[in-house]
């Protein structure tokens, strides 16, 4: 969820949007936003354009984790492409693009 908003930094996001884009129940978005208000990673505030309307915001402390936790992938993906080589990444990849052709 916090890398979604990340990459959605200029659009305005409700929970709604969330529900959607992540396919996850109202209900548990209700339950995840209100951990992640815990840990100062999102705020939420009424919406300016609709006052009925619940925006949900990206803080810089949520912005910080979400990027370290994607250093942190990206060195484990290097990791990964390092110990297969370039044959098994190239076929890893091929097998990759059949299973999201599928869907």
């Amino acid at each position: 969820m916090l890398l979604f908003m990340l990459m959605n930094k200029n659009k305005e996001i409700y929970p709604s949007d969330l529900s959607e884009a992540l396919n996850v129940t109202r209900q548990r978005i209700t339950s995840i936003l209100s951990s992640l208000r815990k840990k100062e990673f999102v705020v939420m505030e009424l919406s300016k354009k609709d006052r009925r309307r619940m925006q949900v915001f990206l803080t810089y402390k949520g912005k910080k984790h979400v990027i370290a936790k994607v250093k942190i992938a990206e060195r484990l993906i290097d990791t990964l492409i390092d110990r297969l080589g370039y044959d098994n990444v190239k076929q890893l990849s091929s097998i990759l693009e059949m299973v999201v052709r599928k869907k």
